[in-house]
């Protein structure tokens, strides 16, 4: 039988090598389980271990250039969940995860437990791993105190798995209306630069005198495609000046603020943002933070900084002595959070209403989406349909002699 050498832990964290004859590497970790070992790393012969060396380093630069999705995410929560309900130790259990997960997210689980293997705490190793979401991390930090790491995962995934679903809702709500609304552009693009120059030839040819409608279209379509190069490049610069305001903390908070007045599309972010403050407040102050340290992490979890500004500043409301519900007072908070806020302290039920103003927002923010969609689609419709219209009208009237 070959000979494997093996790297492994014993039970007080301490490492050991050796040399174990088995008939393969499955059976190795078997036999440093019956001898109280946790086996790191088995391999064969210097030849089969330098084969794999090479082998490893090239899996591993070929995983680092991948995505991880959020599915993985939520599946490697999950997965932990369940391990670790099911009484497996924490590295143990990452261990496992790594090994059937693989790709990139099996490499950044690997390195959460080496990390925990040296010394380091398992929110430190998620805060570090970077592709996890920040509430997770606090979450975990509270949970390693409490001893519910299990219950935690739990519900982390579930409220990935809820974003995700509800992400997945909106686009594929908004999937046809943006189609259509890409069609209108080269449909307009496709009159302008193809159809409208042909027909001026024709009636130049012809000597006529044009009818206002129709030779202004001739001027439209001339500009846009002597020019066409320069308008692209200027809505690139408007886009790149507009990125660069929002990289700026006053700026980010005018344009978020513009964003907040847009008809429907603002409602949708505010919407949205009260569905995050009662879904946080909820998984967060269950999880066992304080109101101030939920507070906080919702914060940041809320994408528009107008409506962040206004939790911060309810956060230092908190902190000299004020209620929830009155800190929450705010043009920009719907008064209904606040409402419910000011019943869950009194009656000692903050976690379930919060949780159910969450519903409540969701379920709202589901409603906004389709709306919203359902107003994007005939306006593209008749923006298509008033194109074709007004070229019709225009080389009609010149077909026909008009001259108005």
């Amino acid at each position: 039988m070959p000979l494997f050498n093996y790297v492994a832990l014993d039970k007080q964290g301490n490492e050991q090598f050796g040399t174990l004859e088995a008939e393969d590497k499955r059976d190795v970790n078997a036999q440093l389980r019956q001898l109280g070992l946790f086996g790191l790393e088995v391999t064969h012969d210097a030849e089969t271990k330098v084969d794999e060396g090479v082998k490893s380093e090239l899996s591993k630069l070929l995983a680092q250039v991948g995505i991880v999705s959020s599915n993985k995410k939520i599946f490697f929560f999950r997965q932990m969940a369940l391990m670790l309900s099911s009484g497996l130790a924490l590295t143990e259990s990452l261990d496992m995860v790594a090994n059937i997960m693989g790709g990139k997210i099996g490499l950044i689980v690997t390195d959460i437990s080496n990390h925990i293997k040296s010394g380091g705490s398992f929110s430190d190793g998620i805060a570090d791993a970077g592709i996890f979401p920040s509430m997770s991390e606090h979450m975990i930090r509270s949970a390693e105190a409490t001893g519910e790491l299990d219950v935690v995962m739990g519900r982390v995934a579930d409220d990935m798995g809820r974003k995700a679903e509800m992400k997945r809702q909106m686009m594929a709500a908004m999937l046809y209306p943006g189609i259509t609304m890409l069609i209108a552009v080269f449909m307009g693009y496709f009159l302008v630069a193809t159809v409208i120059p042909k027909f001026a030839k024709i009636f130049e040819s012809s000597g006529k005198k044009l009818p206002p409608d129709t030779q202004r279209l001739i001027d439209i379509s001339n500009f846009i495609n002597a020019y066409g190069l320069f308008i692209i490049l200027g809505l690139a610069a408007g886009f790149a000046l507009l990125h660069y305001i929002r990289t700026k903390v006053k700026g980010r908070y005018i344009t978020d603020q513009i964003v907040l007045m847009i008809p429907v599309f603002g409602k949708v972010v505010r919407v949205g943002a009260m569905s995050q403050i009662g879904w946080g407040l909820s998984m967060l102050l269950q999880s066992g933070l304080t109101l101030v340290e939920a507070l906080k992490i919702v914060e940041k979890l809320i994408p528009n900084s107008v409506i962040a500004l206004e939790i911060k500043k309810a956060t230092d409301s908190v902190l000299i002595g004020r209620d929830l519900g009155s800190s929450l007072t705010s043009p920009y908070i719907d008064p209904l959070i606040s409402q419910l806020a000011s019943v869950g302290e009194r009656t000692g039920g903050l976690v379930e209403i919060m949780f159910e103003a969450g519903c409540f927002y969701e379920e709202g923010l589901k409603a906004l989406s389709k709306t919203m969609a359902n107003l994007v689609e005939p306006a593209s419709i008749l923006l298509i349909g008033g194109m074709v219209m007004t070229v019709y009208i225009g080389f009609f009237k010149a077909m026909m002699g008009a001259s108005t």
